[in-house]
């Protein structure tokens, strides 16, 4: 595919509007420090003070779940991969492309807003999943969660950063090493400053614009466009297409059927493969820390809701109407390669938008990429700073804690463009590595789920089950693709469906298998009261140096943040203002993990109720989404007519204009008293010289 823009056009993103977001970032930073009393601390760097409200995290699920999928052969949840290999999957294999990527992807999701309540409810102070890990199971787990951690984030970064720096090559013919180096750099200079809240504005702020662009996509190919211009039109030009070039594997080769062999075995690859990329990825942690307790529930389960009709709606669009004008002069031409690449997304979007689209496309992909990106440096932060850098120096200041922060987010923006560079030049692609990636993390999911969840999870078992699984399922991948290709393993074998599907298989399923029959076999008995202050000591520390920055607060140093009993506990300020317990104002936002950790009888029994209902809610997916319509579809080998194929289209239009609506107006509502004080703040300071802040320090005691 010859690169349809010019290189300045390439340059121009990756330097001015990645540069340029990230001033912007910055200017928002300063205004919350300036305007809304904000200090920060290493609480605050690395989980956002956990008082997010419920929209902002849904959008940073929705950023993080649209982190790093499958690319030909892969999955995992990041936006360029959400957005390129949903694509491809629809131009390789029609309607259930889109649907098998969208639907098998979701699951994962809304089954982890259930182990995210729970999380809340047993351990409300932790910092990430490896920091519980040590807690209940020592050293040794400690150590191999943190081993599966940053394997995750690794293989999750190399694939961002691999991928969007082909896609941009493609589109502009900006070099692929220059497209590495650039794209991590904007990204860790704002997140370096502003920690987890910073990334949850920008990404955010990227939805926004990734809406936008899709939306966009949609109605004009449905609208106006003179090669497509209708559902109608879609529909005639993919049955003309299925008849003079049938689809291998799917019934009567059509585009337009359920029944595509290859779909169904990336669907179960996928829905096995992004187990062990969501629950293995910090990132995800980070969001249900920085939640309010209240909202966890709802911001995972409306943010799998709102991500997924992204990818359905855009492989739907432009995966289909590639799909319908392949091999005419209208498409251009994509090889085996560069539709494992991911290209036909962007090839679409020029086919059918000429440079405007192939524009869209190059933002909407860096934008993706660095959204994710954000997500994967503030993942691997929290992991340095308490699960390597703490357990070393447990006495160490909250200064000193802070500084670790910073720097490790920095020096990973430094190791996810090495790791690009070291992928690239030993040539595995975006797609290569996240068929690898499901084997290797599928091991420690269900040891995971069961420490965090389960009292009578043994520790022999699930461990044991994690280190038996992964060299078996590597074993079961290597082997496959042995048998399948006369003896021949290489990375075009090892890339295959089948052998990745064993793999996958093996991994997952039998570390399920040993860590719950053994689990029942020599149960441990844990009482999660003993292990519920697990990251309290960090807490309380950051909330120590907060009260030296803030010296308005008077202290108390009582035993929790939240005490059970406010009114025996309460005391004034000098300005008068009731304080509960350890520090004042224990809801105000500034205040890092305060009143956001032991719950209250009525927030624990919403929490109990809230748990009951995702899992409830991710039972009637399974049945409906999975069983019902795609085994049915697939079991009857149903092609759409046409009514059937524009409700089909119909329904991901209209759903993604309502995650749209959802994702774009809820944060703003949400945030409408700190956006008023902020902007009096600015008005103050335009129109009484400055006066707004040197009033508010001479306040100050």
């Amino acid at each position: 595919m010859e690169p349809p823009l010019p290189q300045a056009n390439g340059y121009c993103v990756l330097l001015v509007l990645g540069l340029g977001f990230s001033i912007m970032m910055l200017a928002i930073n300063a205004a919350q420090r300036r305007y809304g009393n904000k200090v920060q601390t290493a609480e605050d760097f690395n989980s956002a003070s956990r008082s997010v409200p419920t929209g902002l995290i849904s959008s940073g699920v929705v950023s993080a779940c649209s982190s790093n999928k499958r690319i030909a052969n892969t999955h995992r949840r990041c936006w360029s991969a959400t957005l390129l290999t949903s694509t491809s999957k629809a131009y390789s294999y029609g309607v259930l492309g889109s649907w098998s990527y969208a639907t098998g992807a979701a699951l994962q999701i809304l089954l982890f807003a259930t182990l995210a309540t729970v999380m809340k409810i047993k351990w409300p102070y932790a910092h990430s999943f490896v920091e519980i890990a040590g807690a209940r199971w020592g050293k040794f787990g400690h150590y191999l969660f943190l081993f599966f951690g940053f394997c995750c984030n690794l293989i999750v970064s190399a694939m961002l950063i691999l991928g969007g720096a082909e896609t941009v090559s493609s589109l502009t013919d900006v070099p692929v090493m220059a497209c590495i180096w650039l794209i991590p750099l904007s990204v860790a200079i704002y997140v370096s400053i502003g920690g987890l809240h910073a990334s949850l504005i920008a990404d955010y702020l990227h939805t926004i614009v990734l809406y936008g662009v899709i939306l966009g996509f949609c109605f004009y190919t449905y609208t106006s466009s003179p090669k497509v211009g209708s559902i109608d039109r879609l529909y005639d030009l993919l049955e003309a297409q299925s008849a003079r070039y049938p689809v291998e594997g799917n019934a009567e080769g059509s585009y337009l059927t359920f029944r595509s062999l290859g779909a169904i075995v990336f669907f179960f690859v996928n829905i096995c493969g992004n187990f062990g990329t969501v629950y293995m990825d910090q990132a995800y942690f980070n969001r249900v820390v920085a939640s309010q307790p209240r909202s966890i529930t709802k911001s995972f389960s409306l943010g799998s809701m709102c991500w997924y009709p992204i990818p359905f709606a855009l492989a739907t669009c432009l995966g289909l109407a590639g799909a319908a004008l392949k091999n005419s002069d209208l498409m251009p031409y994509l090889s085996s390669a560069e539709v494992t690449a991911g290209l036909p997304a962007s090839a679409a979007a020029w086919a059918l938008m000429g440079s405007a689209g192939a524009n869209a496309a190059l933002i909407m992909l860096y934008l993706a990429c660095t959204a994710a990106s954000s997500a994967e440096l503030m993942a691997v932060s929290t992991l340095i700073t308490y699960d390597i850098f703490k357990p070393l120096k447990p006495d160490a200041t909250d200064k000193q804690t802070l500084f670790v922060s910073h720097a490790s987010v920095a020096g990973f923006g430094i190791c996810q463009a090495v790791l690009g560079v070291i992928f690239n030049y030993i040539g595995i692609g975006m797609g290569y590595l996240y068929e690898l990636m499901g084997i290797v993390l599928c091991p420690a999911v269900a040891p995971l789920i069961c420490c965090i969840t389960w009292g009578k999870a043994s520790k022999r078992a699930c461990l044991g089950g994690a280190l038996v699984s992964l060299p078996l399922g590597i074993i079961a991948w290597v082997v496959t693709a042995y048998k399948l290709n006369d003896g021949v393993v290489d990375k075009t074998t090892t890339g295959q469906d089948y052998p990745m599907l064993a793999g996958n298989t093996v991994s997952f399923g039998l570390s399920i298998l040993i860590s719950v029959v053994g689990s029942l076999i020599f149960p441990d008995n844990h009482d999660f009261e003993t292990t519920k202050d697990t990251g309290k000591k960090a807490v309380k520390e950051s909330v120590a140096e907060l009260v030296n920055e803030r010296q308005d607060i008077t202290v108390d140093n009582s035993e929790s943040p939240r005490m059970d009993d406010a009114s025996e506990k309460s005391a004034k300020d000098e300005k008068g203002r009731t304080i509960d317990g350890e520090t004042a104002e224990l809801r105000d936002d500034s205040l890092p993990g305060v009143g956001q950790g032991d719950l209250s009888e009525e927030d624990a029994a919403y929490l109990a109720k809230s748990m009951k209902f995702s899992l409830a809610f991710a039972v009637c997916w399974v049945i409906i989404m999975v069983f019902i319509v795609t085994f049915s579809l697939y079991g009857t080998s149903y092609i759409f007519t046409r009514a059937g194929f524009k409700a089909y289209v119909s329904i991901g239009l209209g759903w993604l204009i309502l995650g749209a609506v959802y994702i774009i107006l809820s944060p703003i509502l949400e945030s409408l008293p700190t956006l008023s004080k902020v902007f009096k703040g600015i008005v103050l300071d335009v129109f009484t010289l400055g006066k707004f802040s040197r009033s508010r320090s001479s306040d100050k005691v």
